[in-house]
């Protein structure tokens, strides 16, 4: 959280920053580049399950999950193109943005089962994960106003936004003591290692901005987004013991983005 208070001030400064007077009733294809610092919180868990008619872990008959939540910025940078029609002051507009992504967030889960180390065939094993952004495409549309007054902060529009977002998260687990045998494992029987998913889902986003044009045809656009939480599952099975393990990723993002866009 500490990067977007230090970061924040600075993206407003390019937008105080001015060499021209107010545009009016900007109008047109546009195409530019964007840019957002999210802060980030994940939630990673998983459930085991021993409860098939077939399981043959020690356990059988039992079920385990563990949970817990990190936080921490991510960044994404990508480009965006749309079309917009001012009226009356008025403005409306809609463009599509993708964007590749930068950053992690990282947390613990403690895990769950009934021997000490938890991490016994068929118990929910402790692991550290690392979340990062991958891509992220989408529409989104906007309405505001116009302000035609060339004051000290430069401001000549304000809007809202809503729009929904295909996002796609690289997820990377890792466990210090696992034990993938029918037996119970003693010592150097336990293992370490990692597991890697991608996870995907939408994401519906609400916000508002602030507008400055540097021309009739340069236009930079701050924003604060909320976007929705993506919600993934699914399923990894382990043929011996009919062990089966349900991972679950669930990340939730407030977002700074700044674009500077172009009319053509």
């Amino acid at each position: 959280m500490r990067l977007l208070v230090r970061t924040y001030p600075w993206l407003l400064v390019i937008l105080m920053v001015s060499t021209s007077s107010a545009l009016a009733q900007a109008s047109g294809i546009f195409a530019g580049f964007h840019g957002a610092v999210s802060q980030s919180d994940a939630t990673y868990g998983k459930t085991v399950a021993n409860t098939l008619d077939d399981a043959a872990t020690p356990i059988a008959g039992m079920s385990f999950s563990t949970s817990n939540s990190g936080d921490g910025n991510l960044a994404n940078l990508g480009v965006v193109a749309g079309f917009r029609h001012a009226w009356d002051r008025q403005f409306a507009s809609v463009q599509l943005e993708a964007s590749f992504g930068a950053g992690r967030v990282s947390g613990f889960v403690l895990g769950d089962g009934v021997s000490r180390e938890r991490a016994q065939y068929g118990e929910a094993w402790p692991e550290t994960f690392e979340v990062s952004a991958s891509t992220e495409i989408g529409v989104v549309g906007k309405w505001g106003r116009e302000l035609l007054s060339s004051n000290w902060a430069a401001i000549t529009g304000v809007y809202v936004l809503a729009g929904i977002k295909q996002s796609s998260l690289e997820l990377e687990t890792r466990y210090e003591l696992g034990c993938f045998m029918l037996a119970t494992c003693f010592g150097p029987q336990f293992s370490s290692g990692e597991f890697e998913y991608t996870a995907k889902g939408q994401k519906f986003v609400v916000g508002g901005g602030l507008e400055h044009a540097f021309s009739e045809r340069f236009v930079a656009q701050l924003e604060l987004r909320f976007e929705s939480a993506i919600e993934d599952e699914w399923r990894d099975s382990y043929e011996d013991g009919a062990l089966t393990v349900n991972p679950t990723l669930e990340t939730q993002d407030i977002t700074f983005a700044l674009s500077l866009s172009r009319f053509l």
